[in-house]
């Protein structure tokens, strides 16, 4: 049985790339405004309201290999 991983989407305010963060990082570092996406980038949050440019293969990639 594989194991359920929550994510959420970010947009890093530095790239302006969204990202997938797994829910337990969020909740463990969420007063740094500093989080490590699944594919290990370093993702700086952005305003809510910042619409993302791109999306990051690499997190699609690190959540199908981790959800087969």
């Amino acid at each position: 049985m594989t194991a359920t991983v929550l994510v959420i989407s970010m947009v890093d305010a530095q790239t302006l790339t969204e990202h997938l963060i797994d829910l337990d990082t969020v909740t463990a570092v969420r007063h740094q405004g500093r989080y490590i996406a699944l594919c290990g980038t370093e993702v700086l949050a952005a305003s809510m309201t910042t619409e993302e440019r791109d999306f990051c293969r690499d997190c699609i990639r690190c959540q199908v290999d981790r959800c087969t």
